[in-house]
């Protein structure tokens, strides 16, 4: 379950959140299951962060570093990650149907079963994908 400490905190905004997370840079940051649906974290810095079976539905998630994260099974269906950092994240299983990827970097990102529906990936960058299968997407790399 999320700490709902640090959801607290991540709800105030990127500004809050880069500025806890540059003086905790080793503390854990577990979202799992947070309902953060509509949440405006654009620019945060949440690397590494565990966001498994979290509700990011229309979240603004643009030019974010998720660099590492889980996002298995997250619900980021309309969420805008435009320019955002998901270099090696786990993405299985998320839903991503409707977001807007464009610009994001997703190179080395695990892509299994990831539902990219009528998202938008023009000019992302996604090479060495780890087994991607992608359902209603464009990206295909078995």
């Amino acid at each position: 379950m999320a700490d709902q400490q640090l959801v607290s905190i991540l709800q105030q905004g990127s500004d809050a959140w880069n500025k806890w997370k540059q003086d905790h840079p080793s503390e854990p940051t577990p979202f799992n299951e947070a309902g953060l649906n509509g949440a405006d974290l654009h620019g945060a810095n949440l690397l590494e962060a565990n966001f498994s079976g979290a509700d990011l539905s229309d979240a603004n998630l643009s030019n974010t570093n998720l660099s590492g994260s889980s996002l298995v099974g997250a619900n980021l269906h309309g969420a805008d990650l435009q320019g955002a950092n998901l270099t090696d994240a786990d993405l299985s299983g998320a839903n991503f149907s409707n977001a807007n990827l464009q610009g994001a970097t997703l190179n080395g990102a695990l892509l299994l079963d990831t539902d990219l529906k009528d998202a938008q990936v023009s000019k992302s960058q996604v090479s060495q994908a780890k087994q991607a299968k992608i359902k209603g997407g464009m990206i295909v790399n078995d």
